[in-house]
């Protein structure tokens, strides 16, 4: 039997459950967990009773807390479901008292999100109407409808109490936007007014009225931009204070007064124009001020379409006269442009920089269009004034070729007569092909812009450069045609002339009767030698050989011109028949000099083979002109030095002071043409390899970088015994890049590559499982993980310490394992590595590129790795103004001395032009006069001994031959003492043999 204490308490116990099981059903939660509460405390027996209990109302309150985030997720993103609304507002009355805290806290909660979507349908109403007013051009109508929208939320934002400060900036920018609406109307009119005036004074052609009209309107575009930018300041003020209150309450979101006055100042963002009060101001200038800009257009492309028509008619004057004005127009236009950025300078746009200037992307392809149109103007008004010099040059000499053919003018004058018309057309058309290169330079700068001009909408900006070029190209067909007229004139009269001194020789040589004899003659370093003349008796053969010599020359050097004439020029049928002819009379008057020593077998057998061995070296020496036109200078040097022993076999056979000298000039200086050729092209190659080595190494190719630099230190070597100073520069700067990714990624070609990629994928793996083991709670066992992970981090780093993937998989544990002491940590360790890169430290850059690899956001994290980059020498440091400024002075004074051909300073240019590349190593202009300057001051060596050197040169191989091998030695030397005699290769070759003999 119980006892009565014990049944009186058990009493008490019953009521308690039972009153908390009433409160439960009755949804009064609150209660009945103080109730259990209270229970659990004073009867610990019955403990687990009331924890079944509260479970049941946790449960229920989870519920509550579940249905109400899918009640408030469906307002804000689905406002129009009113049935899933109801259906989860009766499930919230079904899980909690209506009477409750939780309930009621709730209910306030969706009556502000409703007020918000009323607000928010209540802006997308006026923005949609606002947007078809500006479609419409109702700009102040616009202002208007968007100004209607300033009260949403007001009320509640001045009664959140953010204090006085705050909210008497909001009313001053608020009244500051009310003043732009209320000035809106008379500034919009002068805006108008000014545009139209000077709409009408372009299109008039009135330019000498366009400035004093544009200083009128410059005031008027002044005050309406300063509207716009009193907008622009009001809505960053907004955006500022808004951005403020949602850090400090990141639940404020946009239900703000200032997200919806944000909204109206800018509109919806992503639309096809600029929406918002900002849009209708943007709007209204566009339909005023826009309008001048394509009156500009308009008027600049109506001058060039008459000036291209003169110009195609010939009237080369009247096309001046019509360009001459267009520059007036189209340099208002950069003005207006400029404006145009000014207007939308609050909104930090985009701008595309052009030509020196910063332009909107929606204005580059007019702005390029008129650049094209402006740049076409200059060169076809230059092209017209060499056009005007093309009529009296026409009819100057047809008269006087006339009088030549039927005797009144002798051959030397009417020759003479012709070319001074020729070197008139010729400068003539070297003039016209230095405008047409203008031309094609400003069609090349205008294609830079390509991209952004088909991004603007004007794709055919290049149509008038283009034009122009196609018009010049045609006036050049014109010239080319009148040189060819003037060229068959001069080689008709230059074949008529040779053919009668071939009709002369042939009588003198009926005349002629002489012998050949040796006849030995002293050189000038003691050395005697014996040369092959006709016989002194033999007088009339004398003077006839020696006419012939005469006609020979002047039929060479006619032959020479037509071999060094135009491909247009050669490719003329006429001038062709003309060539063949002047070939055939050269080579009958070389025939008549063969003929006229056949009084003697002995000597015609002689003078033959030496005529010979010369046609042969003439040959041999035009295709070494011809291989060193098309730059195949090894084929060019082949064939130069064969010329050259062909030559010397003509000489040894019949001795000729001609012929010596055409090989003193024309093999040697063709010589020191191939190598100054050869010396220019090293320049060119080093400079594109140089190029492409900075190009690829900024692109991070630092491997490509090295290999570009290092060919072109072996090509620079061809022909300099010194290093290029530049290549060696830069070969530092990308060896140096290339040392900081040593270690970074382990190459498969690394010793250890196996077994680092095996304890990097193990590391991998350990740090996977420890993340899964923490966050399925058992901790201790991923912290074990984590510690294997790390143990493999360090082997791989002991032998690679920067390893990138081993120090970001150490990051990313200790950012695991402790998030708020990692995040508190992080800016030490970042200024720690920072300050290792200014002492070069590779660990230290190493660990920079980590925790920004960790933590890309970081504010600044971008700069402070180039900064570092550029500390440890991976990037080159921008240069200050004051070495950017010295730079480009340093490379005019050099440009200066080039320009005017100052020999006697080119090594003080030298050292100028170095000292601005070591200041700004992107100084291109200073590369480019460098490269010249290195052209000019070459000192071409020679491909073959001249014609007293190839004699030395045969006696110090006859001297080797017979044993005397000090003597022939003692030649060599004193030969290569010559500087343009040490690239000669049989000399070289002649030297080795007595080397290996001595």
């Amino acid at each position: 039997m119980v006892s009565l204490p014990a049944a009186y308490a058990a009493g008490r116990q019953d009521q308690a459950l039972a009153r908390a099981d009433e409160l439960i059903h009755e949804k009064r939660y609150d209660d009945a967990i103080v109730i259990l509460s209270g229970f659990s405390r004073r009867n610990p027996v019955y403990f687990d009773q009331a924890q079944r209990r509260l479970r049941q109302i946790y449960r229920a309150r989870d519920e509550f807390n579940r249905v109400g985030e899918e009640l408030v997720d469906t307002l804000l993103n689905e406002p129009e479901n009113s049935e899933k609304i109801l259906d989860l507002t009766r499930h919230l009355e079904e899980l909690e008292s209506s009477t409750s805290p939780l309930f009621i806290s709730f209910i306030t909660r969706v009556r502000e999100l409703a007020l918000y979507n009323f607000n928010r349908m209540r802006l997308q109403d006026i923005l949609v109407r606002a947007r078809a007013q500006l479609d419409h051009g109702d700009f102040h109508g616009a202002l208007l409808t968007y100004a209607g929208g300033m009260d949403i939320y007001r009320d509640e934002f001045f009664n959140e109490g953010y204090g006085e400060i705050i909210e008497n900036q909001v009313r001053r920018q608020t009244e500051n936007i009310n003043a732009v609406l209320g000035a809106f109307s008379q500034a919009g009119a002068l805006l108008r007014m000014a545009a139209s005036e000077m709409v009408q004074v372009v299109e008039s052609g009135q330019a000498a009225s366009l400035a004093a009209v544009y200083s009128r309107m410059l005031p008027v575009m002044d005050s309406f931009i300063e509207l716009q930018q009193d907008l622009y300041n009001a809505a960053g003020y907004f955006d500022y204070q808004l951005d403020i209150f949602q850090n400090a309450d990141p639940s404020i979101g946009n239900r703000n007064h200032l997200a919806f006055m944000i909204r109206l100042i800018h509109g919806r963002p992503g639309e096809s124009i600029q929406e918002g009060m900002l849009g209708a101001l943007e709007g209204h200038w566009n339909s005023t001020a826009g309008r001048i800009e394509n009156a500009i257009t308009e008027k600049a492309e109506n001058n060039y379409s008459n000036g291209m028509a003169a110009f195609r008619g010939n009237n080369y004057i009247t096309t001046r006269n019509t360009l001459a004005g267009t520059d007036d127009y189209t340099r208002f236009s950069g003005l207006l442009f400029g404006k145009r950025m000014q207007l939308k300078e609050g909104g930090n746009p985009r701008s595309e920089r052009i030509f020196d200037q910063q332009i909107l992307p929606e204005n580059a392809g007019q702005f390029l269009r008129l650049e094209s149109i402006n740049g076409a103007g200059v060169h076809l008004a230059e092209a017209a004034d060499l056009g005007s010099r093309l009529v009296p040059l026409r009819s100057s000499n047809i008269s006087l070729f006339a009088d030549w053919q039927s005797g009144a003018v002798n051959s030397g004058r009417a020759m003479e007569q012709e070319q001074q018309s020729r070197t008139g057309f010729d400068g003539l058309q070297n003039d016209l092909n230095g405008v047409l290169a203008a031309v094609e330079q400003r069609e090349t700068e205008l294609r830079l812009y390509e991209n952004i001009a088909e991004e603007s909408g004007d794709a055919d900006y290049l149509f008038y450069i283009e034009d122009t070029k196609s018009a010049i190209e045609n006036l050049y067909s014109i010239i080319v045609e009148e040189v060819l007229r003037s060229a068959r004139r001069y080689y008709t009269i230059g074949n008529g002339d040779l053919y009668q001194s071939l009709t002369a020789r042939r009588e003198e040589l009926a005349e002629a009767n002489v012998f050949i004899q040796g006849q030995r003659r002293e050189t000038e370093d003691g050395n005697v030698v014996i040369g092959f003349y006709p016989a002194e008796g033999l007088a009339i053969l004398g003077r006839m050989l020696q006419a012939l010599e005469d006609d020979i020359g002047r039929g060479n050097n006619l032959l020479t011109l037509f071999r060094n004439e135009q491909p247009v020029i050669l490719a003329d049928g006429g001038i062709t028949g003309l060539q063949t002819s002047a070939v055939t009379t050269v080579n009958e008057l070389i025939g008549l000099r063969t003929q006229g020593l056949a009084v003697s077998n002995a000597a015609r057998n002689r003078i033959s083979q030496a005529e010979a061995y010369r046609q042969e070296g003439e040959r041999l020496f035009r295709e070494a002109q011809a291989a060193y036109t098309r730059q195949a200078l090894e084929t060019a040097r082949e064939q130069l030095q064969r010329a050259a022993d062909r030559f010397n076999d003509s000489l040894a056979i019949q001795e000729s002071a001609s012929l010596r000298a055409d090989w003193d000039n024309r093999l040697v200086n063709l010589g020191q043409d191939i190598s100054r050729l050869e010396n220019e092209m090293v320049i060119r190659d080093v400079r594109n390899l140089v190029n492409n080595a900075r190009d690829t190494y900024f692109a991070g190719n630092f491997e490509r970088a090295e290999d570009y630099l290092l060919r072109a230190r072996s090509r620079w070597q061809v022909t300099n015994i010194d290093e290029n100073e530049e290549v060696i520069y830069w070969l530092g700067i990308v060896r140096g890049a290339l040392s900081l990714r040593s270690g970074r990624v382990i190459l498969p070609t690394a010793p250890l590559y196996p077994e680092m990629s095996q304890l990097l994928s193990e590391a991998k793996r350990n740090y996977e499982e420890g993340v899964r083991y923490i966050n399925i709670g058992q901790r201790s066992n991923g912290l074990a993980k984590f510690s294997e992970a790390r143990q493999q981090t360090r082997e791989v780093k002991l032998i690679f310490p920067v390893n990138q993937e081993a120090g970001i998989l150490e990051l990313r544990m200790d950012q695991f394992i402790d998030p708020a002491a990692f995040n508190a940590s992080f800016e030490q360790r970042l200024r720690d590595a920072v300050a290792g890169t200014r002492r070069r430290s590779l660990e230290s850059f190493a660990d920079l590129q980590n925790l920004a690899e960790i933590n890309p956001r970081y504010p600044g994290i971008a700069g402070i790795l180039r900064q570092a980059e550029i500390d440890m020498g991976y990037r080159l440091p921008p240069p200050n103004p004051q070495n950017l400024a010295r730079s480009r002075e340093l490379a005019a004074s050099a440009s200066r001395i080039l320009e005017g051909n100052i020999s006697t300073q080119y090594e003080v240019a030298v050292a100028q032009i170095n000292e601005a590349i070591a200041l700004n190593p992107e100084n291109i202009e200073a590369t480019l006069v460098k490269d010249r300057l290195l052209t000019r001051m070459s000192a071409p060596g020679a491909i073959v001994l001249n014609s007293q050197d190839e004699s030395n040169y045969q006696r110090a191989v006859r001297e080797l031959q017979s044993g005397n091998n000090l003597m022939a030695m003692a030649i060599v030397e004193r030969l290569l003492q010559n500087p343009n005699n040490r690239n000669v290769i049989k000399l070289i070759e002649l030297q080795r043999r007595i080397q290996s003999v001595l």
